[in-house]
């Protein structure tokens, strides 16, 4: 019984004493020494680990299936291929593909089981895929493997949805794609023949969202992606073009809304700004044009996944985890709609005047790439991706194997030509991730220029009791991680030395009612965080909520809670005087180590580029003749 290892994919667990002990799900191994937990081990290994699963990715796309790449198979347009754009190499561990999580884990199984001597592997887990994949690890180790499958917990759902799950990913795909054109139709032709005829030479591609309607709105374009940015343009007589992807939003929940909106942003800008929607150039022509293009690789998938399924990652046998995404990839919702957006990307550019640069943001989207594609067709010049909030380094979907950045002409993976990265922070995590050094650029922050005016006058709200400790709670937008940070918060409470004022701001895209919570009296607020940091000595983050950095920067201290389904995604993983917990143990003593401490003396942290002045991005966009930035691109291209 001693070579036997017991994995615990599941909340609850209990521990034999003849076995180690492997907590899959877990960060807790604090209870005796037989236990062992591989979310502690894959950020012990972080780096080797991730390095494994990128090079894992680049070789699936170069297996060679008849004497060609399943890269070059997929190209849709010369020299360009569907492979980038589809769910795979595009990594959406932040979102879409959580499986990637379970194939990390894996990785890090193995190297913690690589020297030592097992018998047995007994895997208790309702995780299908996972089980195949350590059936096969245990096969190829001539290990004995013992499966306690669990039954799923998952809650009933309406019918329809039922029958829509059921539905082949064919018929999903066409449903979507019918919606989405009638959801659509009504923003066609929305400001094209001023886009068309425009005189600007500085082109963005951005979402229609995020707008900042408060104050004094009039009906201008403001955005807080953007913020500053048009109006100094607008300032310096630099006339622009702004293409957006259609976002249905409270402010414009329908098509017809949002074409009223765009109309409006043109009529309030008298030519110094064009505005127009992705959606403008939905047309007849690029609706058959989608179909064909999406027709034309459906084969693929049952051609190609036979040679793609046999390559493994670092011998660990990760395909039926992926397999499902695979079919998805090409014949399902995420394929037909990504083949679209590349159609209309690439009327919308052709359709613009020739362009001196061009800017989008920055998020490793599969329509980027299609955008990237198509600019550099028509010959604009310079592209800029314009990365706009936290670089988080288990953000998968930013980085690629070293490989991938090579040029060979042939199917490259798309990249801009500058990356414009927000600060010192993002910076770093760019340069240790391998994207090539000539082709990043530090900017300022756009989204965080109010960090600066905060930190030049900070006023601390000292009207409070003194022996009380206050908690600015700054949630999820994911339920279960809101509700495991809550669940954390009022485990610890009984064993905090002082008296807590629990404030909770929950993300904009998640309800929270404090009648939820009638153990704690909760302040429930929907104030800006920017409003909110000089009235705490502590922000409770969610793992992955931006807003940490916000509490971060302003020098507030910040603890966050670790999900255990998932990789840490905190913005502040790297950062050592940012406290993560697991337990309420752990928070408990996390806020009792604050409590201690003269709190309210901030300091503040150099995270982000801040300069109101936009010295940098105005350098970028108005002062760069065409000279410069021939010069500029060619350095990035060497």
């Amino acid at each position: 019984m001693e070579n036997t290892v017991h994995i615990w994919d599941s909340e609850e667990i209990g521990f034999p004493k003849a076995y180690q002990n492997i907590l899959w799900r877990s960060y807790n191994d604090s209870l005796n020494e037989k236990l062992v937990s591989i979310p502690k081990l894959v950020e012990k290994n972080s780096d080797y680990l991730k390095k494994l699963f990128l090079a894992w990715v680049f070789e699936l796309g170069e297996v060679r299936v008849e004497g060609k790449r399943v890269v070059d198979h997929l190209e849709i347009s010369p020299s360009f291929s569907f492979w980038w754009m589809s769910l795979i190499p595009q990594k959406l561990n932040y979102s879409a593909s959580p499986h990637i999580t379970t194939a990390i884990r894996l990785l890090a199984f193995d190297l913690w089981a690589r020297d030592r001597e097992i018998n047995v592997i007994r895997l208790t887990s309702q995780n299908k895929a996972l089980a195949e994949c350590m059936q096969r690890w245990c096969l190829d180790r001539k290990v004995d493997f013992v499966w306690e499958f669990l039954p799923s917990n998952n809650s009933s759902t309406g019918i329809l949805h039922n029958i829509y799950k059921r539905l082949p990913n064919l018929c999903k795909a066409l449903i979507q794609f019918i919606r989405r054109i009638w959801c659509c139709w009504p923003l066609r032709k929305t400001g094209l023949d001023a886009w068309s005829n425009s005189d600007g030479k500085v082109s963005f591609f951005s979402y229609l969202s995020n707008l900042d309607e408060t104050g004094e709105w009039k009906g201008e374009f403001r955005s807080r992606f953007w913020t500053k940015l048009p109006e100094t343009l607008i300032k310096n007589d630099c006339q622009s073009n702004w293409l957006h992807i259609y976002c249905a939003d409270s402010s414009h929940p329908t098509a017809q809304h949002a074409r009223a909106k765009l109309e409006k942003f043109n009529k309030m800008a008298k030519g110094e700004q064009i505005h127009t929607a992705l959606e403008t150039f939905l047309s007849w022509q690029v609706i058959f044009q989608t179909l064909k293009d999406w027709f034309g690789i459906l084969h693929f998938a049952r051609k190609l996944e036979p040679f793609v399924s046999k390559v493994d990652c670092n011998s660990i046998h990760l395909w039926p985890l992926f397999k499902e995404e695979w079919y998805s990839s090409i014949h399902g919702t995420s394929s037909i709609n990504t083949i679209f957006d590349f159609n209309l990307l690439k009327k919308a550019v052709a359709f613009l005047p020739k362009q001196k640069i061009g800017a989008y943001l920055y998020e490793q989207q599969s329509w980027e790439l299609a955008l990237i594609h198509c600019w550099k067709k028509q010959q604009h010049g310079v592209l800029i991706g314009a990365q706009h909030t936290s670089l988080l380094d288990w953000n998968l979907r930013n980085f690629h194997d070293p490989r991938s950045y090579e040029r060979s002409n042939n199917n490259d993976l798309p990249m801009p030509d500058i990356l414009a990265v927000n600060g010192p922070a993002a910076m770093k995590v760019a340069k240790k991730n391998g994207y090539p050094k000539t082709r990043l650029l530090e900017v300022e922050a756009l989204r965080y220029l109010y960090l600066e005016d905060l930190s030049k006058n900070k006023k601390l709200n000292r009207n409070r009791k003194t022996n009380e400790l206050r908690v600015l709670v700054l949630s999820d937008y994911l339920a279960v991680n809101t509700e495991n940070q809550m669940d954390l918060l009022l485990g610890a409470l009984p064993f905090v030395s002082r008296d807590i004022e629990v404030t909770l701001k929950p993300h904009p895209a998640l309800n929270i009612n404090a009648a939820d919570y009638m153990e704690i009296e909760i302040n429930l607020v929907t104030d800006p965080v920017q409003d909110l940091l000089g009235s705490c000595d502590v922000a409770y983050t969610s793992p992955v909520t931006s807003a940490a950095v916000d509490a971060y920067c302003f020098g507030v201290p910040v603890i966050t809670a670790l999900d255990s389904d998932a990789l840490n995604l905190s913005p502040l993983r790297e950062c050592d005087d940012v406290c993560f917990v697991s337990t309420s143990e752990q928070l408990s003593e996390a806020l009792n180590s604050i409590a201690s401490r003269d709190v309210g003396t901030y300091k503040r942290k150099e995270f982000f580029m801040l300069d109101s002045e936009l010295p940098r991005w105005k350098a970028l966009l108005l002062e760069t003749d065409e000279s410069m930035l021939l010069k500029t691109q060619s350095n990035a291209l060497t």
